[in-house]
């Protein structure tokens, strides 16, 4: 039985929330793999820690907040839904950044996995129930940076002491509190995950989002006139993306990149024109298909979030293949789905430029963080020097 009481700071009323959590079938017993076990026994301890800091509850009234969840509005089922889910997301986020992986991976191995299904708590007796990635890719954002930032803080406290008092009580069976008093700095990039932002390769995610999206819309019965289907348009655009990277190796290469790029502009062009009329059917007679509003709204705003950049994103390929010129950091379109990548430059070796955010961790003696910033805008990276002075 998990329970978590929230105060409303409007009503100063007292809302419990719980859910009974399906039973877990035992782990099975799996020999000669060190690696395997050694991945086992954290997952178990982070399952009692879990169970012993009641970080779960916290967690839980930190989503109703966040998300201005109208606990009186709802449903005993709808309550006992949303607080079985956000314990999932909890689960889900902690085990994805455990093994790496990223949401589609993590989905598949969620399903072929009993340690995983375990430490979910979704395998059950007789099924064994997973989610897709879009779900898992909702679940890293099911509260926000500021309330992730007092669940980190949380825990920071019950595993450390005031004035490093090793005969105090210290929480999780630690032989000794984490020292608080020294905390060591540095910076480094947290890396995007895209993959290198070549010009004209990012016209063709371009056309592959909005085909993804217009064929969606096919699918589901709306057809708008098209002279070919949305699969020949994106093989079209993949022969000049494989012309265009072996026109590097030609004598008259410059040229030949220059009308290459012409006529990747061209069908970029064609290619938005049938996507933002598919688009438009969709927003008009969506009542027409089987796609709840819900799905409707995603595909609209996908489209509408690629062709918004699209001309920027011509521009830009323009300016540096045909016109030569160079385009400033701070103008430059990395990724259609991610806007607040930027281009960091730290000269290191391997990595002289790398894309993605500038990151500081503060880290005890024993390499624990215990505090962290994320710089997204470009605007705001500031020096190591005022960061160590108390910034951070």
């Amino acid at each position: 039985m998990v329970r978590v009481t929230t105060q409303k700071p409007s009503l100063r009323t007292l809302t419990i929330l719980a859910f009974q959590p399906a039973f877990r079938p035992a782990l099975p017993c799996v020999y000669g793999s060190l690696d395997y076990q050694n991945l086992r026994d954290i997952f178990v301890r982070v399952d009692g820690i879990l169970s012993e800091s009641k970080l779960d509850a916290e967690f839980l009234a930190l989503a109703i907040l966040d998300q201005k969840i109208e606990l009186e509005k709802m449903s005993a089922k709808e309550l006992e839904r949303f607080a079985r889910f956000t314990a999932l997301a909890l689960r889900s986020n902690i085990a994805r950044s455990l093994s790496g992986l990223g949401h589609r991976e993590f989905c598949a191995r969620l399903a072929d996995s009993p340690l995983l299904q375990w430490f979910l708590q979704v395998g059950e007796i007789d099924q064994v129930k997973v989610f897709a990635k879009s779900t898992s890719d909702r679940f890293g954002r099911w509260i926000n940076a500021e309330s992730m930032r007092a669940i980190n803080q949380r825990l920071i406290a019950l595993l450390g002491s005031e004035g490093g008092d090793a005969s105090q009580t210290v929480a999780f069976g630690l032989k000794e509190p984490v020292e608080l008093e020294e905390v060591f700095l540095d910076s480094t990039c947290l890396k995007a995950n895209i993959h290198f932002p070549v010009d004209w390769v990012l016209l063709k995610d371009a056309a592959r989002a909005l085909m993804k999206a217009t064929l969606c819309i096919r699918k589901a019965g709306l057809k708008e006139r098209m002279p070919q289907g949305p699969e020949a348009f994106l093989s079209e655009m993949n022969k000049l993306c494989m012309a265009m990277s072996a026109g590097w190796r030609t004598k008259d290469g410059k040229k030949l990149r220059k009308r290459i790029l012409r006529k990747m502009k061209k069908l970029e062009k064609r290619i938005a024109g049938h996507a933002l009329a598919h688009r438009d059917a969709l927003l008009a007679r969506r009542g027409e298909t089987e796609l709840s509003e819900g799905q409707s709204d995603a595909i609209i705003k996908r489209i509408d979030g690629v062709l918004e950049q699209l001309p920027a994103a011509i521009k830009q390929a323009h300016e540096r293949i045909i016109g030569g010129r160079q385009v400033a950091n701070e103008e430059k379109i990395l990724s259609l789905h991610d806007p607040s990548i930027n281009v960091i430059v730290r000269g290191k070796a391997g990595a002289e430029v790398e894309f993605g955010n500038k990151l500081w961790l503060g880290e005890s003696r024993q390499g624990l963080v215990l505090d962290y910033a994320l710089y997204e805008a470009m605007t705001c990276k500031p020096s190591e020097a005022k960061l160590t002075v108390g910034e951070l």
